[in-house]
C-alpha cells in the first residue's frame, strides 16, 4: 500500500533525477567538449549547478511538499497541508541522495 511516506520519496527520487542528476550528465558533456578545446560554456550556455539536497534547504523542502502532496492527491491519500508535520515527516525519513553514476 502506498502511503504518504512513499510519496515523499517519490517525489526525493524524482527531485534527484531531474535536478541533480540530469543536470550533472549536461554538465559532463559540456567539459567533454571543453577538453576538446572547443568553447562550450560560452554566450548563453552558462554552466548550470546541480542540486545538492539538503533538509535544510528552502528550495529542496518546497519541491518535496508540493510534489508530494501531488502524488498524495494522485493516489487518494490524506495531504499533508501542516509544514511543521511536513518537515518532521521528511527529517524522519533520512533523505541521502545516492552517489551520481553516470
Amino acid at each position: 500500500a502506498v502511503d504518504f511516506n512513499a510519496c515523499v520519496q517519490l517525489s526525493f527520487d524524482q527531485m534527484i533525477r531531474v535536478f541533480r542528476d540530469t543536470i550533472t550528465g549536461v554538465i559532463q558533456l559540456g567539459d567533454v567538449q571543453e577538453a576538446k578545446g572547443k568553447k562550450y560554456w560560452t554566450g548563453t550556455k552558462r554552466k548550470p549547478n546541480p542540486l545538492e539536497y539538503s533538509a535544510d534547504n528552502p528550495m529542496c523542502m518546497e519541491y518535496l511538499y508540493t510534489t508530494s502532496n501531488l502524488y498524495a492527491a494522485v493516489f487518494g491519500i490524506q495531504l499533508k497541508r501542516d509544514r511543521a508535520e511536513f518537515e518532521a515527516t521528511v527529517r524522519g525519513l533520512n533523505l541521502t541522495a545516492p552517489e551520481y553514476d553516470a
